[in-house]
């Protein structure tokens, strides 16, 4: 079956033939610089905690107690695009020490390419709506559909990042999942919630040195943000929102889709912008942003 493709131009002409290397200098200036505004304690909540707790986070920000990320040496996040598919990262993704994927994203049948390894799956608005939608029907097979709908997400923190007014839901849905034998962590947003922080949303855009401040973060680019402030090294693979890569061939929106609902002129998020952003980091030492086939080496 022939594949829908992204409708966005082409990409720029790249330089991707100059190995890259971190400069740390410039990593751990902007990993302060998030740190500060995205604090690992505020940024992926546990669900499960003490309704008292919990309820005083979301109060007072204050959620030390209740915080679910650690420190990480090597993270690799794992976008959706076609720019996988042949890529052949598989293996240098499962090498990384922590591992981020995006709204239930497969693995079987391209773990060539994509890995296995999963630590984290993290869901976008639209999906916890969706999974808002399927907690709340009255279906008698709710927790079966729940289950097939959360498959890759076992053995994972679940993380909602961009709203924390459905945390009553994210904590029945654990329990469900849970139930169901599915080994779940359920964490919410709440420095980074949709809800009431635009304030966040501009310092972030400050510190990255980028101006679109009318546009919202995508949830790649606010999850790219969130692995600074708790890893110490990362690589970005299928972050490429293009119809055609380097070499002029094809690309697929979603690499694992024969057909697709592209963005539309309408989206809230500037994908050509942020792709731009993370070539600069890319180019700055900061992040390296894999966007060509890998050679994957036993060390990273």
């Amino acid at each position: 079956m022939e594949r829908y493709i992204n409708p966005l131009a082409s990409a720029p002409r790249l330089e991707t033939e100059k190995p890259w290397t971190q400069n740390k200098a410039e990593f751990l200036k902007l990993k302060n610089v998030l740190s500060s505004i995205l604090s690992p304690s505020i940024t992926a909540v546990r669900v499960n905690a003490d309704f008292d707790l919990i309820r005083h986070c979301l109060e007072t920000r204050e959620c030390k107690k209740v915080s679910a990320l650690r420190h990480y040496g090597t993270c690799a996040l794992v976008g959706s695009s076609g720019i996988l598919l042949n890529s052949r990262c598989g293996d240098e993704i499962d090498a990384s020490d922590f591992v981020i994927r995006f709204n239930l994203s497969p693995q079987d049948g391209y773990t060539k390419d994509v890995g296995r390894k999963s630590s984290m799956m993290v869901l976008n608005t639209a999906m916890s709506h969706k999974a808002y939608d399927l907690y709340n029907t009255t279906d008698v097979n709710k927790e079966k559909r729940l289950k097939d709908m959360f498959k890759s997400a076992d053995n994972t923190i679940l993380f909602f990042p961009k709203s924390h007014r459905f945390w009553w839901m994210y904590r029945g849905l654990e329990q469900i999942l849970r139930r169901q034998g599915l080994n779940v962590a359920v964490v919410m947003g709440v420095a980074t919630s949709e809800s009431g922080h635009d304030d966040i949303r501009h310092k972030v855009w400050e510190a990255l040195d980028k101006h679109h401040t009318r546009e919202m973060p995508s949830t790649g680019l606010l999850l790219v943000e969130i692995a600074i402030t708790f890893c110490d090294r990362i690589r970005l693979y299928g972050f490429y929102p293009f119809a055609r890569e380097q070499q002029d061939h094809a690309v697929p929106f979603h690499y694992w889709e024969a057909s697709i609902n592209v963005p539309g002129p309408d989206n809230i998020h500037n994908f050509p912008a942020e792709f731009e952003l993370l070539r600069k980091l890319h180019l700055n030492g900061v992040i390296e942003h894999k966007i060509t086939p890998c050679e994957f080496e036993h060390s990273l």
